[in-house]
């Protein structure tokens, strides 16, 4: 059995040009994956810290609104009173009474 030399020349040619591209494709896949994973830790790092902030911020957003505290604020600075039905008026009537006190 003879074997063809120039064609196992051209052959291992080949195979040894395309094992070095495929080498500089999977080097470049590899950093490329490493390029995301880097990103996608700093991605999740980024939203843990922000569920933190929002946890302290709820939790600082039902203080303030808490009702009784709420109602000492306002018994010390504002003194509102609640509303009595008769301050409560629609718009329609509103229109109406200013019609009125135009026509005077």
């Amino acid at each position: 059995m003879q074997i063809n030399y120039p064609l196992l020349r051209r052959s291992s040619l080949f195979a040894l040009i395309a094992s070095f591209f495929l080498g500089i494709g999977l080097y470049h896949l590899k950093h490329k994956v490493a390029t995301v994973e880097r990103d996608l830790r700093h991605t999740r790092t980024r939203i843990m810290e922000i569920n933190e902030s929002l946890h302290i911020l709820r939790a600082e957003w039902g203080f303030l609104n808490n009702p009784h505290r709420l109602q000492k604020l306002n018994e010390q600075y504002l003194h509102l009173k609640p509303v009595n039905a008769k301050q409560i008026s629609s718009l329609e009537g509103m229109n109406d009474e200013r019609m009125k006190g135009s026509k005077k």
